[in-house]
């Protein structure tokens, strides 16, 4: 595989700089249930955590909360989509 050049010169600058790679920072998982959380928010986080994400995610893909609209009743998400099928078949979808 050969990089272009601008990228490959914008990899050696980042590289070059020491910066971390990796983050320590713990990150709050989109479905972590925060004392913020009312009782249906924090079901259904619960729920695309231990039935809808791994279901998604042996098909390749995976799910995230965004957010619950209380007055329509929508739960928000994104999902990435793999879809299985021949190799030239394949593609992603991004829902926002």
């Amino acid at each position: 595989m050969v990089l272009k050049p601008q990228i490959f010169s914008l990899l050696l600058d980042f590289f070059g700089e020491g910066k971390p790679v990796m983050s320590n920072n713990d990150t709050i998982s989109d479905t972590a249930i925060l004392d913020t959380d009312d009782e249906v928010v924090a079901t259904i986080k619960e729920l695309i955590e231990t039935r809808v994400r791994p279901s998604v995610q042996d098909d390749g893909g995976d799910i995230f909360y965004v957010g619950f609209n209380a007055t329509t009743g929508k739960i928000l998400n994104n999902f990435r989509l793999k879809f299985r099928s021949p190799p030239s078949l394949n593609f992603y979808v991004n829902m926002n």
